[in-house]
């Protein structure tokens, strides 16, 4: 070895530690004063600066390598727990040439012309929700809100029956803590192997009664290319479960950090009161400010030196991309919230070939709530105690709760045009 790469970053431990999850930009900033990747105690490696996770999310010299990472991490044993076992069979976790195959199928669903002839749909969501909780002057903004968007959308693009949104609820937060760079506690991994056992049993099921050509969602679809031959069985299960979880979780998230981060900043939230067709902006800006998906993982395929490191073939680099969205080098002023910010591509759907596939449908749900809630209850205030209430998970940031208060009749909901949202998005 030679230059940095010897070098351990004791301080490392503490980012997935309680104490970090509530902010961790501080902490991004100290390690950003540090050329370069760092080396974690857990012996991964970890890049903080934007050049450096661009250059590792677009490299093709990157990627998952799903089984050689997890026993890296975890140790081989863990490769035979059903949980992995179907997490492997993910398209997030798998490399070329099966990421291709699946991606192919998959893609389809999510071009930008079908995610923006959504927006009528997510608007009568939006409405709807409001119309049944403005009367009551509260609401959790993420319970009551923010989490019946998105699940309802994904729902209908995969082919979900409402009546199955509870437990695949409950599946997808108990398989959550497996997507984490950290070790399973032993009632974590029985939660999250039961899960799997149960989500795999459960589209079994959703997709056994499917003929081939007759349904037009999601799960029709790819039950029709497994009859083809074109995806196992359990890949089939797998990917459906992906899709659920990927669909809603990240959107839930960040639209309660975006409520949050709009109400600490009221001048900001005064001027797309004064302003909705600014929402498109806004969203890419709150996406950069306090992105739900702070971190992702790459694998070297090869030997790869970046700058004064030698990454080995085999060593695993976390990509903060929250870290990257705060990078002065990039973003001038970062720590600022700046809806009139230039040029502006934040880093939180990550890059390459697994770039987010469904960042389209984000900006969409996102856009639509946050632009509809700013103007059908304007007198909405935040009602923390203390400080707020964040989920213990150091790559999925988000609220577990956010109260919200506003008094009845003081400023009467109107209807929200969304034709300038979409006229900015060029749908």
């Amino acid at each position: 070895m030679s230059g940095r790469d010897d070098v351990v970053d004791r301080r490392s431990a503490e980012w997935f530690s309680p104490a970090f999850t509530v902010d961790p930009y501080p902490t991004y900033a100290d390690a950003r004063e540090t050329p370069g990747l760092v080396r974690s105690v857990f012996g991964f490696w970890i890049a903080t600066r934007a050049a450096d996770v661009e250059f590792v999310l677009s490299d093709r010299r990157f990627g998952k390598r799903n089984r050689e990472t997890l026993t890296a991490l975890r140790g081989s044993a863990l490769l035979q727990e059903p949980v992995f076992q179907m997490t492997g069979r993910m398209i997030i976790n798998l490399d070329r040439p099966d990421h291709a195959r699946l991606r192919r199928l998959v893609n389809p669903a999510f071009v930008r012309p079908r995610m923006e002839a959504l927006r009528p749909a997510v608007q009568r969501i939006v409405d709807g929700l409001i119309d049944k909780l403005y009367p009551q002057g509260r609401m959790d903004v993420i319970a009551d809100f923010a989490y019946p968007i998105p699940v309802a959308v994904i729902c209908d693009i995969v082919g979900i029956p409402d009546q199955a949104r509870p437990v695949l609820r409950r599946l997808t937060d108990a398989l959550v803590p497996s997507s984490e760079a950290r070790v399973l506690t032993t009632r974590e991994l029985r939660e999250a192997n039961e899960a799997a056992a149960e989500a795999a049993a459960f589209f079994r099921t959703l997709c056994a009664g499917r003929r081939d050509g007759e349904d037009t969602d999601l799960a029709g679809h790819l039950t029709a290319c497994a009859h083809a031959g074109q995806l196992s069985a359990d890949e089939l299960s797998a990917n459906l479960m992906h899709l659920f979880m990927a669909g809603h979780e990240t959107t839930v998230n960040f639209i309660g950090n975006a409520v949050l981060a709009l109400h600490k900043h009221p001048e900001v939230l005064a001027a797309l009161r004064a302003d909705p067709a600014g929402i498109g902006q806004a969203v890419e800006e709150l996406l950069r400010y306090d992105s739900s998906v702070q971190n992702i993982y790459r694998t070297a395929l090869c030997d790869v030196r970046i700058g004064d490191v030698l990454v080995r073939e085999g060593d695993v680099v976390l990509c903060m991309l929250g870290a990257a969205n705060r990078d002065p080098k990039v973003f001038a002023d970062p720590d600022r919230l700046d809806i009139n910010r230039p040029h502006l591509k934040p880093y939180s759907f990550g890059g390459g070939m697994h770039y987010c596939l469904g960042a389209g449908l984000v900006r969409v749900e996102a856009e639509v709530a946050l632009a509809t809630l700013i103007q059908r209850i304007p007198g909405m205030e935040l009602r923390l105690e203390g400080r707020p209430d964040w989920k213990r998970n150091a790559q999925m940031r988000g609220l577990r709760s956010l109260p919200a208060r506003w008094t009845v009749g003081s400023g009467q909901p109107v209807d929200v045009d969304t034709r300038d949202t979409r006229e900015r998005s060029g749908a």
